[in-house]
């Protein structure tokens, strides 16, 4: 009873119709969702775009990150590297008491006799480029004696 020959006019105009009402209404519904996320993107695109850029300086920050990490271990072990041959050249001409490394700072003590060993050992200390005097304190002590206190900068680093 499906064939078109055997069905009557109105009801083929019937069914007809209510397939293209059929049509019509998921055409909309189409076109509605394709409107509304369509929308939805034009208003989170400025939002997309923070995200993006966001993300990029993120990333940019960590690889500064990396690389500052990575600079400071270089300059520790050159540091450390420049106080070791600095220890073993002071020790072995001036004889020194103690020399120390306290946070950012490398500390020397000695106590010397007269001043032109400690004028002997500040030239010792300018002319050599591994090392810069940042700050000196020179105390007398009982008997003649005069005790001296260096903060180096080592190297190029601190």
């Amino acid at each position: 009873m499906k064939e078109p020959n055997f069905l009557p006019l109105w009801y083929r105009k019937k069914v007809e119709k209510r397939n293209e009402i059929k049509f019509k209404v998921v055409i909309i519904i189409l076109i509605s969702f394709i409107g509304v996320i369509g929308f939805r993107l034009f208003k989170d695109k400025k939002s997309l775009i923070d995200v993006n850029n966001k993300i990029e300086v993120i990333k940019l920050n960590t690889k500064k990150q990396k690389n500052i990490q990575n600079n400071n271990i270089k300059n520790k072990l050159c540091t450390i590297n420049i106080y070791t041959q600095m220890k073993q050249e002071l020790f072995e001409k001036f004889k020194l008491d103690d020399i120390s490394i306290k946070k950012d700072k490398v500390l020397v003590k000695k106590v010397f006799d007269n001043i032109l060993d400690i004028s002997n050992l500040l030239e010792y200390i300018e002319n050599n480029q591994n090392y810069n005097i940042k700050h000196v304190d020179i105390e007398n002590l009982e008997e003649d004696k005069i005790l001296l206190k260096l903060d180096l900068k080592v190297g190029n680093y601190e």
